[in-house]
């Protein structure tokens, strides 16, 4: 079974079957090379657990170790189970725990999937998650962070009725990465609030526009200190390894230099499409 997320190859042996929104994922090219393997292991360690440092935890519901160069993801939340990597997040042992369901089959069921990727994504400072909605229009990204509650979901949900031909990254949370040519935007399985906005598409990034619902629709151009402090709160990256927060900080300045941000504000009506078509197609 092959996935692509965020131009990761991720390889998982002895799965047939993964379930929706993952399907989206998948990729049928058996011969690619994968950047990330993950392999089944049916027994169970937990005295691996009792041995290993402790790094970092997720209130009840993860635990990040590490032990003997190895980084080991447990997940709380869903009965046990753990992943074993090597430094490099290249090869890891799967170990389902007593998770039943699709639990007991794909390691990329939350909360492991987004451990792994963010950590993944920290060690060269290539990207980390935000939570933001995005849409994808005329080969163009437009980013939508905001706090819960910011209109994220509405914003999309409006951007889609208006023109139906654009394609839904998320409504609720992206991978943000830096590639060969510039900075770019992808959907993810996780954190879906309705199946139907998400997309396995990339997105180049054109804009980022900071959410705040109003009485009237405005933008206001944002410089450079503000427009990091604002994408800062709404990041997500492994603050628990000081080497891989700088390296996600180094990310994120990168990303404003580069990048125009913007707050919008808003009504939650279609007079916002309209009102932001003047201004981004300028």
């Amino acid at each position: 079974m092959f996935l692509n997320l965020a131009d990761f190859v991720i390889e998982i042996s002895e799965i047939e079957e993964i379930f929706s929104p993952f399907t989206l994922f998948q990729v049928k090219d058996n011969s690619m090379k994968p950047d990330i393997f993950i392999f089944p292991n049916k027994e169970y360690h937990r005295f691996i657990l009792q041995r290993d440092e402790l790094r970092a935890k997720g209130g009840e519901d993860w635990r990040i170790y590490l032990f003997q160069r190895r980084i080991i993801f447990a997940d709380n939340f869903n009965s046990g189970r753990i992943i074993i990597f090597d430094k490099e997040i290249k090869k890891g042992e799967f170990y389902s725990g007593k998770g039943k369901g699709e639990n007991s089959r794909n390691p990329l069921t939350y909360p492991l999937g987004p451990l792994i990727l963010s950590h993944k994504l920290a060690q060269k400072g290539e990207g980390l998650f935000l939570h933001s909605g995005g849409v994808l229009e005329n080969n163009s990204g437009f980013i939508l962070a905001g706090s819960p509650e910011s209109g994220k979901s509405t914003l999309v949900e409006l951007w889609k009725k208006e023109n139906p031909k654009v394609n839904v990254l998320h409504d609720e949370r992206l991978i943000l990465r830096k590639r060969e040519g510039g900075f770019y935007a992808y959907g993810c399985p996780w954190h879906l609030r309705k199946v139907n906005l998400v997309s396995n598409q990339k997105a180049k990034i054109k804009i980022i526009f900071f959410l705040r619902q109003s009485k009237k629709n405005f933008l206001r151009g944002l410089e450079r200190k503000e427009s990091f402090l604002r994408i800062l709160q709404h990041s997500f990256y492994p603050a628990y390894d000081a080497k891989l927060t700088e390296n996600s900080l180094d990310f994120l300045r990168d990303l404003i230099e580069k990048i125009p941000c913007f707050e919008l504000g808003f009504k939650p009506t279609s007079s916002v499409i309209t009102f932001l078509r003047k201004h981004i197609d300028r």
